[in-house]
């Protein structure tokens, strides 16, 4: 009898020692999320250091995986939406290269990795350590798909989001990784990376929003998968799009002499396909043409800062 109650009271000293272990990593998770929010990075590294020599046990790979967010952010996903590369980079080097994808790996409540999280604020340094980290770890190959490919609660990849939010240094990062993967046949794709949830593309959404110089680049990037001709559930495709886009073509508005004047010699970027080395340029002979009307409406109208007045509202007009 008394033996059997004292192998009670050790059952319940190892519960009682086990949630107290708990309640303290989660304790120091709180900790560390404050500490990032508040942009002391510095002081959560070291938190982080100190805890993963309190626990050898218990690698950092462990730590790392653990939510510090109610919606299940890990202290990678919360770096990551806060831009900070270097310390991006320090907590990732903590991790073991094979283990550093499981890692990356993991989502949110959202169905967000770190690399969604990144592509989404347009952070190119934190997605290329990403890409960098996850072909370190597939040198020796594998079929699982990569992290470019891997979609959130809403079917969007990494991809699909430096787009949507117009990224263009992102995005050609992500696309060049994205068929490096396919190349090689190193990653299983589930299905096409430029598709959402109600069938929405990329090409879509770019016009959407007036991306107009990254859905240039795009129409040339994805014109043999036919993402020019790709429908949504409600049948639209992206020329439907940009039709109801009036910014997107001349105007047709009647100006008057100088106003039309103006308005034809307005500086456009022009827009080259992705595979062009020529450097951008301009649609018109700034140097020569430009000036010459700057300097004559400045005769007319006497005054410098009237001349570049109309410009300027012709401009915006």
């Amino acid at each position: 009898m008394e033996s059997s109650s004292k192998k009670m009271a050790q059952e319940v000293e190892a519960v009682r020692r086990s949630s107290s272990k708990k309640m303290g990593q989660e304790v120091g998770a709180v900790r560390r999320y404050k500490e990032t929010l508040e942009n002391d990075w510095k002081a959560s590294l070291g938190m982080f250091t100190d805890e993963i020599k309190e626990n050898e046990e218990q690698p950092a790979e462990d730590l790392l995986e653990s939510p510090v967010t109610k919606y299940n952010d890990t202290l990678l996903h919360v770096i990551a939406m806060h831009g900070s590369h270097d310390f991006f980079k320090k907590f990732l080097d903590l991790i073991p290269v094979r283990a550093r994808r499981g890692i990356l790996s993991v989502k949110n409540k959202n169905g967000d990795t770190a690399l969604h999280l990144a592509a989404e604020r347009g952070s190119l340094d934190i997605c290329k350590l990403i890409i960098i980290a996850e072909e370190e770890e597939r040198e020796g190959g594998g079929g699982s798909p990569s992290l470019v490919h891997i979609r959130n609660h809403r079917l969007e990849t990494p991809l699909f989001l430096a787009a949507l939010h117009g990224y263009k240094d992102a995005f050609n990062l992500l696309h060049n990784h994205s068929q490096r993967c396919k190349a090689s046949g190193s990653s299983r794709s589930s299905g096409m990376p430029w598709r959402r949830e109600r069938g929405e593309t990329i090409l879509h959404c770019t016009l959407e929003r007036e991306h107009f110089d990254l859905a240039y680049e795009i129409v040339h990037l994805y014109e043999e998968e036919g993402i020019m001709v790709a429908v949504d559930e409600k049948g639209i495709t992206p020329l439907h799009v940009l039709a109801t886009k009036p910014s997107a073509f001349k105007s047709s508005t009647n100006f008057g002499f100088w106003r039309t004047l103006l308005y034809k010699c307005t500086i456009v970027e022009q827009l080259r396909k992705p595979d062009s080395h020529q450097k951008r340029g301009h649609t018109l002979e700034y140097s020569f043409k430009n000036l010459f009307i700057f300097y004559t409406l400045q005769f007319l109208f006497k005054k410098r800062e009237e001349a570049t007045h109309i410009i300027y509202t012709c401009a915006l007009s």
